[in-house]
């Protein structure tokens, strides 16, 4: 990460850039880049950068399925936990597995519908999107410590 910055500071003309001063811009930086390096191999390969633009969409969306099912995992798994181990309110509920599937369905829809009420404010504000990442990197923390 700071090498990331480094970079990006020696690489500009300016000696203090204004374009890269946190991590969330160094990091916008690094998509910018990599979806340039994809347009333009596109656009001389074949005439048309339309394949570039497609396969960057395809990587971003590959990336936040995986990115999305991971975290749905570990918060039905630590809500699964901590019903198992009566530390939640209606602790029966959520540390009960299904009859038939042998799963703990109640723990998974119920971390989906948590996980969906705390993302709709990130739909008018960047300034939520970024403090709720902050946030649950924190949060998964202080579970882990705490279980």
């Amino acid at each position: 990460m700071l090498f990331c910055l480094r970079v990006l500071r020696d690489s500009a003309p300016d000696p203090k850039p204004a374009h890269c001063c946190t991590i969330t811009c160094c990091t916008l930086c690094n998509l910018q880049t990599a979806m340039q390096i994809m347009y333009d191999v596109f656009l001389q390969r074949t005439g048309s950068p339309l394949g570039g633009i497609i396969l960057f969409a395809l990587f971003t969306m590959v990336g936040v399925y995986t990115c999305s099912m991971s975290s749905l995992t570990y918060a039905a798994r630590i809500l699964f936990s901590y019903g198992r181990d009566q530390l939640v309110p209606c602790a029966g509920w959520w540390g009960a597995f299904h009859k038939r599937t042998r799963t703990p369905q109640n723990a998974v829809w119920g971390a989906t519908c948590i996980a969906i009420l705390l993302g709709l404010p990130m739909l008018g504000s960047s300034v939520a999107f970024e403090s709720l990442l902050s946030l649950s990197t924190i949060a998964l923390y202080v579970l882990y410590a705490g279980g």
